[in-house]
């Protein structure tokens, strides 16, 4: 579920000269649905 929003951000990124700026973007925003994603779960296990 989170991969799936993640591909969309991806796709969705406009291509422009910034490369650097957007791939760190897609990173974060990685991370962040990441953890969102593991957070349930581990409140489930505590």
């Amino acid at each position: 579920m989170a991969q799936r929003h993640v591909r969309e951000v991806y796709v969705n990124q406009p291509v422009t000269g910034k490369r650097k700026i957007g791939s760190q973007d897609n990173r974060v925003s990685t991370a962040r649905y990441t953890l969102l994603s593991f957070l349930p779960s581990i409140a489930l296990q505590q």
